[in-house]
């Protein structure tokens, strides 16, 4: 299987939150990427929300399913309850479980 690039667009939201305006957009942005040829889009969203938000995820979701059939939405993060039920209800097509606490600043280690 050969290696497909997967973009991820925490920090376009991180941008977007630190003076909470709606641009740089989201949208607009991961469209680019998907037309310039990546296979899919990467999100890690954290409890505090300070990169993506949950609310972001269906508008991600139905960008995908309305104008990228073919690509993937890969969702990361800790496994808690609250990660489980979001993931189930956005159903991407993969999910990558990260061994970071919820209150960690940033992934830094792999599971013990």
């Amino acid at each position: 299987m050969p290696t497909q690039l997967s973009v991820n667009i925490n920090a376009i939201a991180m941008l977007r939150n630190r003076r909470d305006l709606p641009w740089p957009s989201l949208t607009h942005l991961s469209r680019i990427a998907l037309a310039s040829g990546a296979h899919g889009l990467t999100v890690h969203p954290r409890p505090d929300q300070r990169h993506i938000r949950f609310a972001d995820l269906p508008d991600i979701r139905a960008l995908i399913d309305a104008e990228f059939p073919g690509a993937e939405f890969n969702i990361e993060g800790y496994p808690t309850e609250e990660f489980l039920v979001l993931a189930e209800s956005v159903r991407p097509e993969q999910v990558t479980l990260v061994p970071d606490d919820p209150s960690q600043p940033t992934s830094d280690h792999g599971w013990d």
